[in-house]
């Protein structure tokens, strides 16, 4: 490399027309005993969201000092012990278009997923679906089911992904 050359971080440019996809936290249902399962979900969809070259951003973590005022609320939030209900008003201010929430419920070899998909273009879109998770297939037939369903909003994947 010459001397004057600088190194730019390799995904400055190529992100910057691309729209924020925030995956959070899934919470425990009400009969569900908080188990880490929920952060789990939460970062398997995020590396599935993270081939999608139409969108930025996956993890709330790059953002979660500017959705809760504290360690302890986003713990407590993992924990279903509280919620964001301001996630419009935050979706605004962080330039966030997609936003990713949900809960569960793990029975013996499967997960119970209720999924709302929001969506911020001028006027806010809420869609939800409920995905049974089978354990026993190593997660392949939840995320194919899952990428199916972002399609429906023009999320699709390419094929080699």
């Amino acid at each position: 490399m010459k001397k004057d050359q600088s190194l730019k971080p390799c995904n400055t440019d190529q992100n910057q027309d691309k729209q924020r996809f925030i995956v959070m936290p899934f919470q425990p249902e009400p009969e569900q005993e908080y188990n880490g399962i929920g952060l789990g979900l939460h970062f398997f969809i995020g590396n599935i969201m993270a081939v999608q070259t139409l969108l930025k951003e996956f993890w709330f973590g790059w953002r979660a000092n500017k959705l809760f005022k504290n360690q302890v609320e986003m713990v407590e939030f993992c924990q279903g012990k509280n919620s964001l209900d301001n996630i419009e008003q935050l979706a605004r201010e962080q330039e966030i278009k997609y936003w990713l929430n949900g809960t569960y419920v793990q029975d013996n070899n499967s997960i119970n997923l209720s999924l709302t998909l929001s969506i911020f273009n001028g006027n806010t879109k809420e869609h939800s679906k409920k995905f049974i998770i089978d354990l026993s297939d190593n997660l392949i037939g939840f995320r194919n089911e899952f990428m199916d369903w972002l399609s429906e909003f023009s999320l699709s994947f390419e094929d080699a992904q």
